[in-house]
């Protein structure tokens, strides 16, 4: 008898070690290491082996490409960072930021708090926030008309961290003009 319980209590050992290692979840084995021979690809007849032209230490850029068709006079602008810059006006609730060249449009919804409107002043705030981030830009149009501002909402996201397309370009110079019509010189006054 006194076997039969060193038995069962040796086989429940076994088990509950047994267990105890099934438990531990999957082994881990270590990871195989790279070979020290690697390979390189043979090029095949579509790939040419000899040096492109732009590789050559006396190739030089090309100057055919006017800076308007190069895309440099739509400079690359922070248009996140010009939104964060008029967002810290007490004012302002949200802000929409398009730019091209050196305009920018910028429309904006006021902080449920500030019962007035689109005054000068803050146009003039906005202004010197976008121009002091950016000096590229040098004409900033303001709007908080909901209309306009779905309209800059829209081309913002249409246009956010790309280039913008010929329809894109037309579609900022008409908004432009909207809110910043020819011989004013605040849309607020306006």
């Amino acid at each position: 008898m006194k076997q039969k319980i060193k038995f069962m209590l040796l086989t429940t050992l076994v088990v509950v070690a047994l267990t105890g290692c099934a438990c531990n979840g999957p082994s881990t084995s270590p990871t195989p290491k790279p070979s020290a021979v690697t390979t390189t690809p043979i090029p095949t007849q579509s790939q040419s082996a000899e040096p492109s032209p732009m590789d050559s230490p006396m190739a030089s850029p090309d100057t055919s490409v006017s800076p308007t068709e190069s895309g440099t006079d739509m400079m690359a602008v922070d248009t996140e960072g010009l939104k964060m810059e008029v967002e810290k006006l007490s004012e302002v609730d949200t802000v929409d930021v398009v730019a091209q060249g050196n305009k920018a449009i910028i429309g904006l919804t006021f902080d449920a708090q500030y019962q007035g409107t689109l005054t000068d002043r803050i146009e003039e705030m906005v202004n010197e926030k976008i121009t002091a981030k950016e000096a590229g830009i040098t004409n900033v149009a303001v709007t908080a008309d909901p209309t306009l501002c779905t309209e800059v909402k829209t081309l913002a996201e249409e246009t956010r961290g790309k280039n913008m397309t010929e329809e894109q370009k037309k579609k900022f110079d008409e908004l432009y003009a909207k809110i910043k019509p020819a011989g004013t010189e605040s849309s607020a006054a306006a």
